[in-house]
C-alpha cells in the first residue's frame, strides 16, 4: 500500500478509500440468479402485505391497551401528585347562596366550606344596602327562623340586642370549624318597582355569611316570574350578571365588598 502522505493541513487528513475488488455482478453486467430465485421473490411479495396488516393490527392492540390504562389511572397518579383528601377538599372552598322567591319572602340557605385549619368563630351579617337607590334602597331586610350548622352540627347563634342584624356563631365545643350551613327566611326583600312596567317587582338579595378570601360568592335564584338578574356592584358593562339554567339563575360575585355580594332580581307579577 501506498504511504499516506502528510503534507495537507491539520484537521483536514483524507486517505483515498482502497478500490473494491470487482464482482462478478459489476463483471457480468447484471445480478448473479438462479433457477427459482423469481419464484421466491414472488412469494414474498405475495405475504408483504399479510405481514403489514398483522402488524398494524399488532399496534393497535397496544395503543388501546396503553390508552385504557391512562384512562383507568387515578387523577394524579405516576406524576408526583401527592394531594391528601384534606388538600383536595380546600380546593373547594367558597360560599354558595341558594336564594327561592316565595311570594313577598326568600327562602335562603347558605353554605361555606373553609381551608384548614378552619376559624374559630364566625360573624353573620344582614346585607348593608346603603349605596342602592330607588326601590332597591327602599328595601327593609329582615331574618327569621334562623338555623347554623358548623361541620354537621347545629349551633345556636348569639346576638347582641344592642346590635341588631348581626350573629356570632361559634362550635359548642371551641374547637375551629371548616363547614357552615346557614338556613332562615328573608323578610322585606321584594319590593314594587314603579318605575317598571305594571306588575314589576324587584327582589334585593344577599348572603348573611362573610366571604371566603380571594374566592368569589356564586349565587342560585329562583322563582315564579323572574325575569333577570343584576349585581349592582359591579361595571356598567357587567351588570347583566347571571346566566338563566333551566328554572335557575346562576351568578358570580367577585370581591368582599358588601355592596358587590348584592344581587337584584326582577319580577314580573303582571
Amino acid at each position: 500500500m501506498a504511504p499516506v502522505r502528510l503534507d495537507k493541513p491539520a484537521g483536514q487528513w483524507h486517505t483515498q478509500p482502497a478500490q473494491a475488488p470487482r464482482t462478478a455482478e459489476a463483471a457480468g453486467g447484471g445480478p448473479l440468479r438462479t433457477a427459482g430465485s423469481s419464484a421466491v421473490q414472488q412469494e414474498r411479495r405475495s405475504r408483504r402485505p399479510l405481514v403489514l396488516f398483522l402488524v398494524f393490527v399488532l399496534v393497535m392492540v397496544v395503543a388501546l391497551g396503553l390508552y385504557r390504562m391512562a384512562r383507568d389511572a387515578p387523577a394524579g397518579a405516576g406524576d408526583g401528585d401527592t394531594t391528601s383528601p384534606a388538600e383536595a377538599t380546600v380546593a373547594a372552598a367558597g360560599l354558595q347562596f341558594d336564594a327561592v322567591i316565595d311570594g313577598d319572602a326568600v327562602q335562603m340557605t347558605e353554605a361555606t366550606q373553609l381551608a384548614d385549619p378552619g376559624v374559630a368563630a364566625a360573624e353573620l351579617r344582614v346585607p348593608q344596602l346603603t349605596g342602592l337607590s330607588g326601590a332597591a334602597g327602599s328595601a327593609r331586610l329582615e331574618v327569621t327562623d334562623l338555623v347554623v350548622s358548623l361541620d354537621g352540627q347545629q349551633v345556636e347563634p348569639t346576638q347582641d340586642p344592642a346590635v341588631p342584624g348581626v350573629w356570632q356563631v361559634t362550635r359548642s365545643d371551641g374547637a375551629p370549624f371548616r363547614q357552615m350551613q346557614v338556613a332562615y327566611r328573608l323578610s322585606g326583600a321584594v319590593v314594587a318597582s314603579p318605575l317598571s312596567a305594571e306588575g314589576r317587582m324587584l327582589a334585593v338579595l344577599g348572603p348573611l355569611s362573610p366571604p371566603v378570601p380571594d374566592l368569589p360568592t356564586l349565587a342560585t335564584v329562583r322563582g315564579a316570574g323572574v325575569l333577570n338578574v343584576f349585581c349592582p356592584g359591579v361595571a356598567a358593562d357587567a351588570l347583566l350578571c347571571a346566566t338563566q339554567n333551566g328554572d335557575a339563575w346562576d351568578a358570580e360575585m367577585a370581591g368582599s365588598d358588601p355592596g358587590g355580594r348584592i344581587l337584584l332580581v326582577q319580577i314580573d307579577r303582571g
